[in-house]
């Protein structure tokens, strides 16, 4: 009797189990693409402020490196990173840059399709550029 009632539960119990642990592997996955962005913004705008104009492929190199090395569990062949300057900035005089990371996180779900979730943050990065053609001003 018992056998039976674990044959009708088990499948259940799992399904729950491989849910609860797919879902905590995407919030991990989010939060550290997340923070990976705001970390290499972050970065970019001191090394600016410092003279060191990094470019768009410095920028990604940076990103991909602290992603890997960051001890948040992202892996290096799951990641992807595109950073663009955007020819005009959506604010009067500073430079914009358009920063992309992709993460697949792997499925571990045994009854879904596909090998991985994919999951996409977008960050503009504004850095103050003294060659921009209009002035900087504040008020």
């Amino acid at each position: 009797m018992s056998a039976v009632e674990f044959a009708l539960a088990a499948p259940i119990v799992l399904m729950l189990v491989f849910g609860i642990l797919q879902i905590g592997m995407l919030m991990l996955g989010y939060n550290s693409i997340r923070a990976l962005a705001g970390e290499v913004g972050r970065y970019a705008i001191v090394q600016y402020m410092t003279g060191n104009k990094l470019s768009d492929d410095q920028i990604e190199t940076t990103t991909i490196a602290r992603g890997v090395s960051g001890g948040s569990g992202l892996s290096g062949s799951a990641l992807q990173v595109t950073a663009e300057t955007v020819e005009v900035s959506s604010v009067t005089g500073v430079k914009q840059i358009n920063l992309t990371i992709s993460y697949a996180v792997p499925n571990i779900l045994p009854f879904y399709p596909g090998e991985s979730f994919e999951m996409e943050i977008q960050k503009p990065i504004f850095v103050y550029d003294d060659e921009s053609p209009e002035n900087f001003s504040i008020g």
